[in-house]
């Protein structure tokens, strides 16, 4: 009797270390020639897009402008359009990226008819894209958003004036590190 239950218990400790022993293989089937088929990305550089939308009538009464960076430097354009996407590079990391809106009331500008004036505008500087030094997106890194967007309707000239004349609506501002991560950044635009 005593002989089968020792039997019993051997036997129970064999099937749970069978049981509980890893499996493993000798052979590299998933490996394509020997090469590591997980190969880590190092981000290398970035880009950034911004857009920027606006109402006609703000083109109307407006200049508007943009000043953005793009490959470390500060460019600026006119905005002219209902919408405008510009798409900037930081060619390596760390890189700065962001823009700022400036108005100022045209020279020729029409008041004549009589408010209220509507300004609509928004802007969205999209997730940022990280590259390998292969130029290859690497995924999940320095996605970023910053969307803003204003509404106002101005009953006079002079509140228009007061509110867009020789100003900057809006200042954004990132930088995305040698690891990939975006992160704010107060940018000096002088």
């Amino acid at each position: 009797m005593r002989i089968k239950q020792l039997f019993k218990t051997i036997s129970a400790f064999a099937i749970a270390a069978i049981l509980f022993t890893p499996f493993t293989s000798c052979g590299d089937d998933d490996n394509n020639g020997g090469e590591d088929p997980v190969k880590k990305q190092t981000p290398k550089s970035a880009k950034a897009q911004y857009k920027i939308e606006c109402s006609q009538t703000m083109l109307d009464l407006l200049d508007i402008t943009i000043t953005y960076i793009d490959k470390g430097q500060k460019m600026t354009e006119q905005i002219s359009k209902l919408s405008t996407t510009i798409t900037a590079e930081g060619p390596s990391l760390p890189a700065t990226f962001g823009f700022k809106i400036h108005t100022a009331v045209t020279a020729n500008a029409d008041f004549s008819k009589v408010g209220p004036y509507n300004f609509k505008y928004g802007t969205n500087t999209t997730g940022f894209e990280v590259f390998d030094a292969e130029g290859k997106a690497i995924t999940g890194l320095a996605v970023q958003s910053s969307i803003t967007y204003a509404e106002n309707s101005w009953s006079s000239e002079d509140k228009v004036r007061k509110g867009y004349d020789n100003k900057d609506i809006i200042s954004v501002g990132f930088e995305v590190g040698t690891d990939g991560k975006a992160t704010d950044k107060t940018i000096s635009w002088d």
